[in-house]
C-alpha cells in the first residue's frame, strides 16, 4: 500500500489533537473528595428492641444525687447530657459526677453554656466543647465521645465540628417528657403510660434534670411503668448498640485531678 507522508503526518497530528480535548465523560469518582468532611452520625431513636434510653439534660444541677440514686434503685441506667455552666457550674458538682459515673451511667456533652450550635461559628463551636471536654477530664480523666444540642438544632458545620474532635454520635430523641416546655406532671405522665404501652418498640426519651417534678414526680413512676412492660432501661449508647462497656463511651486521657484554683467556671 502507498502511504504518502502527508497522510502520515495528518494521521499524527489528529491523535494529537484527540488526547488534548477536554473528556466527554462523566466525572471522575475522586473529584471533590477533598472538600468532603466527615459527620458526626445524629440518632433520633433507638433501635434495639424491648430498649428504653431515658436522657437527661442541662444538669447538674440540685436535684442529680436523688435522680440518680432513683435510677440505681430500679437498676436502670440513664444519659446525662451536661452543661459547663448553665444551671449551676460543673466542677461545683464533680462528686456528684465521679458517682454517676461509677454508678454506670452514661455522660456526655451538651456545650458549656447551652448555646444554639447552629448560630456559632466554628471557632466557637471548638471553644464551647472544649471547656466541657477540659472539666471531663479534670474531674473524670476521660473526654465524652457523645453529644446531645441545646434545643435540639443541629447543622452539617456542627456535625463536621464534632467529628473533627472525635465525637462518635449526636443524639436527638423521639419522645419527649414535655417538662422544659413548661408542661404538667399529668402530661409527662401520659407521654410516658402511651410510650410504656407501645412496647417491645425502642424509645429515646427526652427528660431535663433541672426540673422538681421530673425528679421527684415523674421519673419515679415512670420507671417501674416502663419495667412493667417490660422494658430494658438503659443508656442511650446501649440502645443503639454502640457499646454496653463504658470503656467505649469516653476517650480515657489519665487520671483525675483534685479541685484547685483551674476548676473555675
Amino acid at each position: 500500500m502507498f502511504i504518502t507522508k502527508t497522510f502520515i503526518s495528518t494521521s499524527i497530528a489528529l491523535a494529537l489533537a484527540c488526547l488534548s480535548l477536554p473528556s466527554t465523560s462523566s466525572a471522575s469518582p475522586l473529584e471533590g473528595l477533598a472538600t468532603r468532611s466527615p459527620k458526626v452520625k445524629v440518632y433520633h431513636t433507638c433501635s434495639v428492641s424491648g430498649s428504653a434510653a431515658l436522657t437527661f439534660d442541662d444538669g447538674p444541677y440540685k436535684w442529680h444525687d436523688q435522680l440518680v440514686n432513683e435510677l440505681n434503685k430500679k437498676g436502670a441506667k440513664g444519659s446525662f447530657f451536661l452543661n459547663g455552666n448553665n444551671y449551676g457550674c460543673i466542677y461545683d458538682y464533680a462528686e456528684q459526677i465521679r458517682d454517676t459515673y461509677n454508678s454506670g451511667h452514661l455522660l456526655g456533652s451538651h456545650t458549656w453554656s447551652h448555646a444554639d450550635i447552629t448560630q456559632l461559628s466554628r471557632r466557637d463551636l471548638h471553644t464551647e466543647l472544649s471547656k466541657v471536654e477540659t472539666a471531663f477530664k479534670k474531674i473524670l480523666g476521660v473526654k465524652p465521645l457523645y453529644f446531645r444540642p441545646p434545643f435540639g438544632n443541629i447543622n452539617t458545620e456542627a456535625r463536621e465540628v464534632l467529628a473533627e474532635r472525635g465525637y462518635q454520635g449526636a443524639f436527638l430523641w423521639d419522645q419527649d417528657s414535655g417538662d422544659s416546655v413548661g408542661k404538667s406532671i399529668s402530661y409527662s405522665d401520659k407521654i410516658y403510660r402511651k410510650t410504656s404501652n407501645t412496647f417491645p418498640t425502642p424509645h429515646l426519651v427526652l427528660n431535663h434534670e433541672t426540673y422538681k417534678t421530673t425528679v421527684k414526680d415523674v421519673v419515679p413512676q415512670a420507671l417501674p411503668e416502663l419495667q412493667r412492660q417490660g422494658y430494658s432501661l438503659v443508656t442511650a449508647t446501649e440502645c443503639l448498640d454502640l457499646g454496653d462497656d463504658s470503656g467505649s463511651w469516653y476517650e480515657h486521657v489519665g487520671g483525675r485531678e483534685e479541685r484547685n484554683d483551674s476548676w473555675q467556671c
